[in-house]
């Protein structure tokens, strides 16, 4: 329970105390929120890319119908309220350090800019559309991309192929042999508006870039990949 509901809010602002030593910002306002962050690290790889949004009115979306329980957040003494679509409210805390927003469920104590009472947290990062769009032209994808973690007792290995001409492959294996599929289909990406188009599976497979570095990408669906050398 835990994991999904921490893993759909976003944010929050830290608590302090007498052993706070003022090296992390805190005291997070509405301006240092608004916009639209991605998810870096979490405890399920699942959610890693996946966005939330928060907007102005003070509503707030998610990329991933998944995980988004929420339809809206303020901030009250410190604390990020949000508001789930059932009318509930939920109080969490985090921190604001490095241009980086690191999550906590509960109350937290900081020292020497250090959480040092919270274990478990998400890491969300700014989308940062011009850097992406500097890097994630069309020739960009081409090639194989690989993404491997931990299911349970067993590694999932997921890869997928883009292909010059537009084509591409999909295909998921396990160290255990068992949930091994593959997928053909099409694909293309207009760099302008971060989105990536393919065929497959019989619905389609779509998503927005969110992350673009040299060798690794994230898509809002919940996926990152590196690039195969």
């Amino acid at each position: 329970m835990f994991a999904i509901v921490f893993a759909s809010i976003c944010v929050v602002s830290c608590s302090s105390d007498d052993e706070d030593s003022g090296s992390a910002e805190q005291g997070i306002t509405a301006k240092d929120l608004i916009g639209t962050w991605w998810i870096s690290k979490s405890s399920s790889s699942s959610q890693i890319g996946v966005t939330q949004t928060y907007n102005g009115d003070g509503t707030w979306e998610c990329s991933s119908d998944i995980y988004g329980v929420y339809k809206n957040w303020e901030l009250s003494e410190g604390k990020l309220i949000m508001t789930r679509k059932d009318g509930r409210k939920e109080t969490y805390s985090a921190l604001l350090k490095d241009g980086r927003l690191y999550l906590y469920f509960g109350d937290i104590k900081v020292k020497d800019g250090e959480v040092v009472n919270a274990s478990e947290s998400e890491v969300l990062e700014r989308v940062d559309v011009a850097k992406i769009k500097a890097v994630a032209t069309k020739d960009y994808f081409v090639g194989t991309w690989t993404r491997t973690f931990v299911r349970g007792t067993y590694k999932e290995y997921r890869k997928i192929v883009f292909l010059s001409n537009g084509d591409c492959t999909y295909s998921v294996n396990t160290d255990s042999g068992s949930g091994n599929s593959s997928y053909i289909g099409t694909w293309e990406y207009n760099p302008e508006t971060r989105e990536m188009k393919t065929t497959i599976y019989s619905n389609g497979w779509n998503w927005k870039i969110v992350y673009a570095s040299k060798d690794e990408w994230a898509g809002d669906y919940g996926l990152i990949f590196q690039r195969e050398k």
